[in-house]
């Protein structure tokens, strides 16, 4: 199928149709019946019309030429001078952080006055201020970068409650669902009782005091910093919620999900990110690490008369993951480093066990927690995932009971995808895949 090209984002001003002319050729009239191309797929009921089609070709990035509001750049001048002051302010000052301190706090909203700045500096405020209240509110020279018809099915898709809109999961493409077919498929993922598991109740008042008791008696004790502390607590969290990205590579038709948690803000969040501050640097210094390309062809010694390559990927990674053996993994290596953190490995392990083994979401104003694996949205999620991942293959693949160990030439893991230069025939290669998926299970080649 033909990819459509998105329209040009700007043009010098009488150039090209205007803005209410662009569309008037094929105003109304349906994209065609299989409604979806390379850039948009249409799965749900609603027979989108050009206009539609082309607004969504833009993509779920594209961001429609703003009309001048005067109040919100000032905010954003505001806020780039208070950057600018506190550059000033603290340069050539000495840290009083100390070598192991995480960084994580909560957000300053310090600012400099502006008379402890030099001359020049209060110079050029006073002129970009003066120049940006001279502004027009709306120059009418401004190309808009979607025409009127677009912006009225943006606003018309947005207002229709029988579809949802979706990025997809992999490709780039802007997915149309229909909205009971999007709710079906989320229920499909929750009803695993696998993996999920439906509370009665809320548990964010219990898990706070929790929280606070377990950062309180840390910052006690010295392990952490009182900076620390008050990032770790979340005073006014919001409950995550679960959504799903169509994995339209898999099926066009019936797409199945993948789950998502966006955590931001929520109770957990912190102590996620806090833990993946510890466990980042020993993620990246496992033997099948995979930094990026540059570092890939650099270790890389490929005979293309005797060497094939071979692409795994590990199938649902995230929510694979068995909790418990996890954690045990995850303490084991924590205690095989060298330590040189006042934070001790016992509470990091709290913080991550805590994050990993309480870590509940809202769908449809029913609360779930998650019983096994991860979810995929979490900051930590990438290293625990990767330790464990690393842990198996250690133990069972790049060790001496694997048959198939002579035929590795190079093992490189990102997260999930993992890259094999493989010394050996197809058939063997075969049997590898197969023997693979044994120890380590939902892997394919």
């Amino acid at each position: 199928m033909e990819r459509q090209k998105p329209g040009p984002v700007g043009r010098p001003p009488g150039h090209g149709p205007t803005r209410d002319e662009e569309h008037e050729p094929n105003e109304g009239q349906p994209s065609g019946p299989e409604q979806s191309n390379n850039l948009v797929v249409n799965l749900s009921n609603r027979l989108l019309n050009a206009e539609e089609m082309e607004a969504l070709n833009k993509g779920l990035g594209f961001v429609p030429t703003p009309r001048m509001d005067l109040f919100k750049l000032n905010c954003e001048v505001h806020d780039f001078f208070r950057k600018l002051r506190l550059k000033i302010f603290f340069e050539g000052k000495p840290t009083l952080e100390s070598e192991d301190d995480t960084g994580l706090r909560p957000k300053s909203s310090f600012n400099p006055p502006v008379s402890s700045m030099p001359v020049e500096v209060q110079a050029f405020e006073s002129a970009v201020l003066r120049e940006i209240n001279q502004l027009c509110p709306l120059d009418p020279g401004v190309f808009h970068n979607m025409s009127t018809r677009e912006s009225m099915a943006v606003k018309t898709m947005s207002m229709d409650r029988t579809i949802i809109i979706k990025p997809a999961d992999k490709g780039g493409a802007t997915v149309v669902w229909d909205r009971r077919d999007y709710q079906t498929e989320c229920l499909r993922l929750l009803d695993d009782t696998r993996n999920y598991r439906k509370l009665e109740s809320d548990p964010t008042i219990g898990l706070k005091q929790s929280i606070t008791m377990m950062v309180e008696h840390a910052e006690v004790n010295g392990w952490i910093s009182p900076k620390e502390a008050d990032f770790l607590i979340c005073k006014n969290p919001r409950i995550p919620y679960f959504y799903i990205l169509p994995k339209i590579h898999k099926n066009l038709t019936h797409p199945p999900g993948r789950p998502i948690v966006s955590g931001i803000g929520s109770l957990l969040e912190p102590l996620s990110r806090f833990a993946d501050f510890f466990l980042r640097p020993i993620v990246q210094k496992t033997r099948t690490y995979l930094k990026d390309v540059l570092r890939l062809l650099k270790d890389v010694e490929f005979d293309v008369t005797l060497d094939c390559l071979l692409t795994f990927d590990v199938e649902s990674l995230y929510t694979s993951l068995p909790q418990d053996e996890t954690l045990e993994v995850i303490e084991q290596i924590l205690f095989q480093e060298d330590w040189e953190y006042r934070t001790p490995r016992t509470f990091v392990l709290e913080c991550i066990e805590l994050a990993l083994k309480k870590n509940f979401f809202e769908f449809e104003e029913q609360i779930f927690l998650q019983t096994h694996g991860t979810s995929m949205g979490s900051t930590f999620a990438p290293s625990i995932a990767g330790l464990y991942v690393h842990y198996l293959e250690v133990g069972k693949i790049l060790c001496e009971t694997n048959p198939f160990l002579s035929k590795i030439k190079l093992w490189k893991r990102y997260i999930d995808d993992i890259l094999v230069i493989w010394r050996g025939t197809e058939c063997e290669a075969g049997a590898f895949a197969a023997w693979l998926n044994c120890q380590i299970g939902r892997a394919h080649v």
